[in-house]
């Protein structure tokens, strides 16, 4: 029972964090999440543009970055 509440948890936080950068990351990056938040709530698997992941990865590291110079 505890794995599945935790399991429960993870999930619901999963997909409030991916609802979260939708509102938060610049729009170039929404069709990638998203694609994951499809991924994620259908079960599907989802074909993703490694080049524009990888954009947004570094377009993270550097939301991070500017977050620990404030």
């Amino acid at each position: 029972m505890f794995i599945r509440i935790v399991l429960l948890i993870n999930s619901i936080e999963y997909k409030e964090a991916l609802n979260e950068a939708l509102n938060n990351v610049h729009e170039r990056y929404h069709s990638l999440i998203q694609d994951a938040l499809i991924e994620y709530e259908e079960d599907r698997n989802i074909s993703y543009d490694t080049d524009h992941a990888k954009d947004y990865a570094k377009y993270m590291v550097n939301q991070i970055a500017s977050l620990r110079e404030m």
